[in-house]
Order: C-alpha cells, then sequence, then structure tokens
C-alpha cells in the first residue's frame, strides 16, 4: 500500500518513476547522463526534474512560422512529439546503479541547458544534493567503431573543432558494462577526425570529446569547459565556488565600495553596497581558482568600474 501511495504521489508530481515509462537507450536519442550514490537515484532524478522542468517553462516560446511550410513542419513536429510534450523529460533504464539517463526531445539544446544548470551554481544557487556528475549528451548510438566514428564526425562539424580556428582538444573514453570496445582501439580512431591546426591539450583542453560507452550504446558529446567543470561534477563544482565565494568575500569585501573622494559608489547605502559587491563576486567567479594568482585585491584601491 505504502508503494502505491508513493506511486501516485509520483505521477501526480509529473515524475517518471513507473517502469513502464522507461525504455532501453536507443540510437538517436539525447538528453543528460547523470551519476549519483548508489541508492539514492530517486532523489537525484527528482532534483534533475525540477531543475529541467523549471528551464524548460522559463525558456522562449518557438519563434512563429514565417510560411506555410514552416508552419506544417512546425506542425509535423508537435505531432512527432506529442508524447514528449506533457512530459519533456524521461528517465530511460539502462540497469546501471548509480547511474541514470534522462532523456528530451530535439527541441531542446542539451548543451544550452547544461550551461545553464552550471551558470546556476556558480551564482551561488546549487540545485542538488544528490547528483555527482551531470552531463549533457548530444547524441546516442550503437557501440560499434565504424558508427560511433560517423556520429562523431557530424557532431566534429558542428562544433567548434569544425572551423579553422585553432581549438585545442582531448578525448575521454568511459565504458560501463562494455568490455568489447577497448580505449586504446577507439580514441586513435577519433584522433584522426581532429588534424590540424586543432591540437591536443590534455591538462585543460577548450572542447573535449565525450565518449561513454553503456552496454550495447554509446553516449556522445562535445563539451566546453571540461576541466573549470570539475568534468561535469556537480558537487565538486559547487564545493570550488562556495569555496572561492567565500575567499573573494573575505579578500573583496573591504576593498569594494570604500567611500572615497571620486568613487561614486561612496554615495550608495550600505544593501546596495552588498548587492554591488555580491555583482561582483559572481563576474569573478567565472575565472575560477585563476583569481588566485592573477589577482592581488589588497592592492587593488576600487574595482567598481567592473
Amino acid at each position: 500500500s505504502h508503494a502505491l501511495m508513493a506511486d501516485k504521489r509520483s505521477r501526480s508530481k509529473g515524475y517518471s518513476y513507473s517502469k513502464r515509462a522507461k525504455q532501453g537507450l536507443s540510437s538517436g536519442l539525447q538528453g543528460f547522463l547523470v551519476s549519483c550514490d548508489i541508492h539514492r537515484e530517486r532523489e537525484a532524478l527528482r532534483d534533475v526534474y525540477d531543475a529541467l522542468n523549471t528551464l524548460d517553462a522559463d525558456s522562449p516560446s518557438a519563434k512563429p512560422a514565417e510560411s506555410v511550410e514552416d508552419e506544417l513542419a512546425a506542425e509535423l513536429q508537435d505531432l512527432r512529439d506529442a508524447a514528449a510534450i506533457s512530459k519533456p523529460f524521461q528517465q530511460v533504464s539502462i540497469d546501471c546503479k548509480g547511474l541514470l539517463f534522462v532523456t528530451c526531445p530535439g527541441r531542446i539544446n542539451v548543451l544550452k541547458f547544461g550551461d545553464r544548470l552550471f551558470e546556476l551554481i556558480q551564482q551561488g544557487h546549487p540545485w542538488s544534493r544528490y547528483v555527482m556528475r551531470f552531463v549533457p549528451i548530444v547524441r546516442v548510438c550503437r557501440a560499434e567503431i565504424a558508427t560511433i566514428k560517423s556520429a562523431c564526425a557530424e557532431l566534429i562539424t558542428a562544433s567548434p573543432l569544425g572551423s579553422s580556428t585553432p581549438t585545442s582538444f582531448a578525448i575521454e573514453y568511459r565504458h560501463r558494462f562494455n568490455d568489447q570496445l577497448k580505449r586504446d582501439d577507439v580514441i586513435p580512431v577519433l584522433a584522426e577526425l581532429l588534424p590540424a591546426p586543432h591540437s591536443t591539450n590534455l591538462r585543460d583542453p577548450e572542447q573535449l570529446l565525450f565518449v561513454h560507452a553503456i552496454k550495447s550504446h554509446c553516449c556522445l558529446a562535445i563539451l566546453p569547459h571540461w576541466v573549470t567543470r570539475k568534468k561535469y561534477n556537480v558537487q565538486q563544482y559547487a564545493a570550488a565556488v562556495r569555496s572561492t565565494r567565500r575567499w573573494l568575500k573575505n579578500a573583496l569585501g573591504p576593498s569594494v565600495c570604500r567611500p572615497c573622494a571620486g568613487c561614486p559608489c561612496g554615495m550608495l547605502h550600505q544593501s546596495r553596497r552588498q548587492q554591488h559587491t555580491e555583482r561582483l563576486i559572481t563576474r569573478l567567479i567565472g575565472l575560477d581558482m585563476a583569481l588566485r594568482c592573477l589577482l592581488r585585491v589588497y592592492d587593488v584601491g576600487h574595482i567598481w568600474f567592473l
């Protein structure tokens, strides 16, 4: 009876915990690969649903159609995604403890959603206690060398790595319940798709080709800020942000908005000074740990012009 009541409550909130709503990974899906502690999958899934549904509700609506053909194409797309309109985010069963996959319709840009969720953490608003890694997945394909190479070639063309501008990159390969694909077989094949002027940078790449084989399928994405975002580990990134914010508050607090001649911030009230300091910290937090080496805040008179 308790399980039945819990299932009714979960359905009333719009969460997809029912086994009937779960389907295995299939080619062509996109979504988010989420890791968490074992036996915390339910709580992590709830946090992911809450965060994604909030972002989806705040997203701007689609642009109006410019022609009859565009309108018909939009209607056809709506019909294809009819099952995903009421529940745009659905859990897909992958039968791996501590690992979840949440799929979403094609109208959603998973990379932008990932950026916005990490921006919330950067602004001092952590959105989950249970999610460990949160990785946007642009493409799911079969876990076969030829298929992975073809799918990665398409992703590279649509990413900064597809331009002639020199970009540093790295390739991250992981696997779960798949011993057929070896790291030494996958990485050299994918590295051939990234010739000069691009260069390898394993310590801090500008773009990272993420390849995660799960059973018979493979999750692919090209991700920015891999090192800055702590390999997309939500908890480690939130801890780094808290540490940096604490350091900046202690170091910049006495210096910012200090009343002095010629400083317009000196006329602000104390509450506005605090708001100004918070805005400054939010801007500086994006520099991550490099601030410790680059800034000498005790020698800065006032930084109100930022």
